[in-house]
């Protein structure tokens, strides 16, 4: 090994306003199968290994590395370059936060994808966050029966975790149930019975300061209209993602010129769309939706947290959206975070949510999928809901 040091390093500008300044503090000369350490202020170290035909560039990215404290992140840059870079666990947050600031993409985490079926099956068991992926998880409470204010869907026994990630975090449930059966019409039948016109019309008529959604709507309007999106634009092609009753359709179509679809799973809750709210309704799985158009804006409202992998459905989305300009989104979570600080027995944690989210979490995976969060904020509603909101842009695939 020859080590050459620059008695004054060689400096310049880098980023994308060039706000960077690197220092080439020199090189080092190595001869095949000869190896160097590289060592943090927190004794984290990476190996780079010279072979005859090249280099072992890190150590194993799923394993060695990984137990030295690092991720392994594939990233692409506005140029379509692409470059691999180590993230310290637990500084998350500061990597995305760079990869906004100089407009690169999370390709993937190559480490997981290196490990797909293994990772899956750590968060299914509950080792391992579904967001941040730390295995710092920590069990905070056990159901053994229902809450009393839970839905009923008949399941017995009734055994449930919930766990919290220490890193980013983020709350979910660990069980085994069928979580896809409760809402194949089952679930709106446990939620709203057959009287499902008479609880249509009784929040449509909430006065405006005890209406969740009448405030949603005014949001989401004045998101758009910052974005340049304007209420009379019959362009405008919007589409509400596990719509339900329709109560936010229906009041949108009322107050805008925009072109309405409502998607949900659920033949009875989509005729209701269409014959009441009269606005376009679609009946499938959100996975299995292939549209015919793309939507300029998207929105989730309580939809995410009932996912598995949110990740997957976020992914997916970006394909409903334009091709070569912004699309935007709406996403509503509950804010786990601040539900936790009153009870685990809070409607935000129940056993339909497989997640509640924190505020670095969403912003967390939000950014991971593929998108940039405009404004990331925390409310609660006028039904006592704690709820974190992201209104974000994407570029569709």
């Amino acid at each position: 090994m020859k080590l050459n040091i620059k008695e004054t390093p060689r400096s310049f500008k880098v980023g994308m306003d060039g706000s960077i300044t690197l220092h080439d503090m020199g090189s080092i000369d190595l001869a095949p199968d000869e190896q160097v350490t590289f060592v943090n202020e927190n004794g984290q170290e990476y190996d780079v290994c010279r072979k005859a035909w090249g280099y072992y560039a890190t150590p194993s990215i799923n394993d060695r590395l990984r137990r030295f404290g690092y991720k392994t992140a594939l990233v692409k840059n506005a140029k379509g370059q692409g470059f691999i870079m180590l993230v310290e666990d637990g500084k998350e947050e500061l990597f995305f936060e760079y990869l906004k600031e100089e407009d690169n993409i999370l390709v993937s985490w190559l480490d997981e994808e290196f490990e797909l079926g293994r990772s899956e099956i750590e968060v299914a068991k509950g080792k391992v966050c579904p967001v941040c992926k730390s295995s710092a998880v920590e069990e905070v409470a056990v159901f053994d029966k229902k809450p009393d204010d839970e839905n009923d869907f008949a399941i017995d026994p009734y055994h449930r975790s919930l766990k919290c990630c220490q890193s980013c975090g983020h709350l979910f449930n660990i069980h085994d149930y069928d979580v896809e059966s409760f809402y194949s019409g089952h679930y709106a039948q446990s939620v709203y019975s057959d009287e499902m016109q008479a609880k249509f019309e009784k929040i449509i008529n909430l006065p405006e300061d005890k209406s969740d959604n009448k405030a949603r709507v005014q949001r989401v309007q004045a998101l758009l209209t910052d974005s340049g999106i304007q209420r009379d634009n019959e362009e405008t092609k919007v589409l509400d993602i596990g719509s339900g009753l329709c109560v936010f359709l229906h009041e949108l179509s009322r107050q805008t010129s925009w072109q309405c679809t409502a998607l949900d799973p659920d033949k009875n809750q989509a005729a209701h769309a269409r014959d009441v709210c009269k606005v376009e309704a679609v009946t499938t799985d959100v996975m299995e939706y292939a549209p015919q158009k793309r939507y300029d804006f998207v929105s989730l409202n309580k939809v995410l947290e009932h996912f598995e992998y949110p990740e997957k459905l976020l992914e997916k989305m970006r394909s409903f959206l334009p091709k070569d300009e912004p699309g935007y989104v709406y996403i509503e979570v509950p804010d786990g975070e601040y539900a936790a600080r009153e009870s685990y027995e809070r409607e935000e944690f129940f056993i339909e949510h497989f997640h509640a989210f924190s505020f670095k979490s969403l912003f967390m995976i939000m950014m991971k999928s593929g998108y940039e969060p405009l404004q990331l904020s925390r409310i609660r509603e006028p039904s006592g809901k704690y709820t974190l909101y992201c209104f974000a842009a994407a570029k569709g695939l």
